[in-house]
């Protein structure tokens, strides 16, 4: 039997670690952003997009 055992490449972890450090960075803007608003019309979007971010706990 054949093994076969495929390694990640340089521009698959490139585009791992890209994605984790900006979604990491949206989650940290959106936090200042739901702390420091003072329009209540736009925190409703904002929890929204917050929403989005936010990595479900089951997975944490």
């Amino acid at each position: 039997m054949v093994e076969h055992s495929p390694k990640i490449t340089s521009a698959e972890i490139s585009m791992l670690w890209s994605t984790y450090i900006g979604d990491t960075m949206s989650i940290c803007v959106l936090k200042h952003f739901l702390q420091t608003c003072e329009d209540q019309d736009v925190i409703p979007i904002i929890k929204l997009a917050f929403s989005y971010s936010e990595v479900p706990s089951r997975l944490e």
